[in-house]
């Protein structure tokens, strides 16, 4: 591994709470619009990727080394989880 902060070393805890705690005064339908639109503009940053480069090494958040598509398995398992804390379906 590289040099940086490894996955499990990565406190995606401590990186929900300071979200929240950015967030804790603005209203649940701003908070919700602003994940949308975070959303939507990965989603248009992925579309306008070439193919060859999903493959490709790149620094993660966290200071991995990895492909975009392990970055998007992070991403998608990240928010499967705050669906199941919300709902309480796993």
């Amino acid at each position: 591994m590289r040099a940086g902060v490894s996955h499990s070393d990565y406190n995606t805890q401590t990186y929900n709470l300071q979200m929240a705690e950015q967030r804790k005064h603005q209203p649940g339908t701003q908070v919700c619009a602003d994940w949308e639109r975070g959303h939507a503009g990965f989603i248009a940053l992925l579309e306008a990727t070439p193919p060859e480069r999903f493959e490709q090494e790149l620094m993660l958040p966290w200071g991995d080394y990895g492909p975009l598509t392990l970055l998007i398995q992070r991403m998608i398992e990240h928010e499967r989880g705050h669906c199941q804390e919300i709902t309480g379906v796993a």
